[in-house]
């Protein structure tokens, strides 16, 4: 008998106000996993070296990449399907289990081959330490996908960031007490296994004979759908740590994966929340293509109005951000966080392509998309590697803007989105950002001087962006509250669909 709760729940209201309470709890969490991240981040940057990082990073190159594989897409398999009976879910159970159990095992057998492929043998104890994360997060993927199916997010949030917690907490704990790099390795098993079992605690439901294979084709092949395109975006991601610590060291690669951390992390934030408002909203309005439009352009204004200052902010006063947020010794991570922080300009908006070909139902188009920025990537990257990790970093920023605008154009051709409408819509965030990025150059240039205290030089900055992008804002809206208008936008995105 199936004992499990539908995935849908009864009424449209029900599910706005279910979807709505979620979107409050992600930017909470979000929140709170950002500045859990940030002490990460500011604490270990001072208790820890680049090698230390650099170290860590050539072992999670590879298992960062099999996480990938984890889950197999049954997450959203389980979440999208009407009906489930307890024999089909021990079956997918047993699948990510034995995946997990087949995970570590692979990552044992590759410790010895990354020990040589680095040339560094500290590299096989890490990776062999890194293993048993596969076959613990196998035993748990079930209940974080049944709690996300009964629409449990604030459950689902607060494991998240209990992850993320007890992750950080651990690898403090250890790098005070000498550990290196180990440290970096307990938080990461820490985390897992807390994890773990906080969603055991949290849904009731538990593996139980018979188990039902026969049944589960259908969620198998669609996870497999997913995972597709999950393992094309990340290829390029895991592939520069790989060839950054292959040719250059542990030392180049620390430097390189703080400063792209330190620039991408806030930005997924970011996104994330985007995402998780824009999508559910676009898809109740896909046969209402006038408002399915006007949403869209209202939520990227919104998004781009916020994110492309900031991202001015980031490339402007990189050294302040290094210095007050890694410590002096991590000065040569600047021209790297610069260069990337130009990516952080286009990433808001080359993913806003997902909100309508999700909304709409157009996976084969995001596959597409994501094999030619993947092939974009690498070849980019292979070309720019005699040039150190500032070269892939500069590959990397080049490369996204060079495919941005195509990418768009095919994601959106066919869509109730036209071209010209979207350019238009950008054009106004973009002239706020080159006015902030002018305030900016003329702060620094005059005002600042070698010797200035970090925090201060960037509080005032940082008042200065604001300000100046308000102002801008306000004066291109022809608004001349500009906080009523910001109001007003949100209100219009966070309303209703009848």
């Amino acid at each position: 008998m199936n004992n499990l709760p539908s995935s849908k729940p009864q009424s449209k209201d029900d599910l706005w106000h279910r979807a709505m309470r979620g979107v409050t709890a992600t930017v909470i969490a979000q929140g709170a996993k950002l500045a859990l991240n940030a002490v990460s981040i500011v604490v270990l940057a001072r208790l820890l070296a680049p090698e230390d990082y650099g170290l860590f990073a050539m072992a999670v190159a590879v298992t960062g990449f099999l996480e990938i594989f984890r889950s197999l897409g049954l997450i959203e398999a389980i979440v999208k399907e009407p009906k489930l009976e307890d024999a089909q879910l021990t079956a997918l159970w047993m699948v990510n289990a034995a995946t997990g159990l087949g995970l570590a095992a692979l990552t044992l057998a590759l410790a010895p081959v990354l020990a040589w492929f680095y040339n560094d043998p500290r590299l096989l104890p890490v990776t062999a330490a890194l293993a048993p994360a596969f076959a613990i997060a196998g035993l748990s993927f079930q209940h974080n996908a049944l709690l996300r199916r009964e629409m449990r997010f604030k459950v689902v949030l607060a494991v998240e960031v209990l992850f993320i917690g007890t992750s950080v907490s651990v690898s403090i704990a250890f790098a005070l007490l000498g550990f290196g790099y180990w440290s970096l390795v307990a938080g990461t098993l820490a985390g897992e296994t807390v994890s773990t079992i906080a969603l055991w605690l949290a849904h009731p439901w538990r593996p139980s004979r018979p188990a039902d294979f026969g049944s589960t084709g259908p969620m198998l092949r669609f996870g497999l759908h997913i995972q597709a395109a999950n393992i094309l975006a990340a290829i390029p991601i895991y592939l520069g740590n790989i060839l950054v610590g292959h040719n250059w060291g542990a030392v180049e690669l620390g430097f390189y994966t703080r400063a792209f951390n330190l620039v991408f992390l806030p930005l997924y934030q970011l996104v994330t929340s985007a995402n998780l408002l824009a999508v559910p909203t676009l898809s109740r309005l896909r046969d209402d293509p006038q408002r399915f439009r006007a949403y869209y352009l209202k939520a990227l204004s919104l998004v781009t109005h916020f994110s492309m200052p900031v991202s001015m902010f980031l490339v402007v006063m990189s050294e302040e951000i290094i210095a007050l947020v890694l410590g002096s010794k991590w000065q040569a991570a600047t021209p790297i966080f610069r260069i990337l922080s130009i990516v952080s300009f286009a990433l808001p908006v080359g993913e806003s392509h997902k909100w309508v070909n999700i909304a709409l139902g157009r996976s084969h188009q995001m596959l597409r998309i994501s094999a030619f920025v993947t092939i974009s990537f690498v070849s980019a990257m292979l070309i720019s590697l005699p040039w150190g990790a500032i070269g892939v970093a500069a590959s990397i920023t080049v490369s996204y803007w060079l495919v941005l605008l195509p990418i768009l154009a095919y994601a959106l051709h066919g869509s109730p989105i036209d071209y010209p409408s979207l350019l238009k819509t950008l054009l106004r965030p973009v002239l706020v950002s080159l006015c902030v990025g002018l305030a900016l150059v003329a702060y620094k240039t005059n005002f600042v001087g070698t010797t200035d205290v970090a925090w201060k030089t960037l509080s005032l900055a940082a008042m200065i962006t604001a300000s100046t992008a308000v102002a801008a804002a306000s004066a291109m809206a022809g608004e001349i509250n500009p906080i009523r208008y910001v109001g007003a936008s949100i209100r219009a995105l966070t309303r209703k669909s009848k």
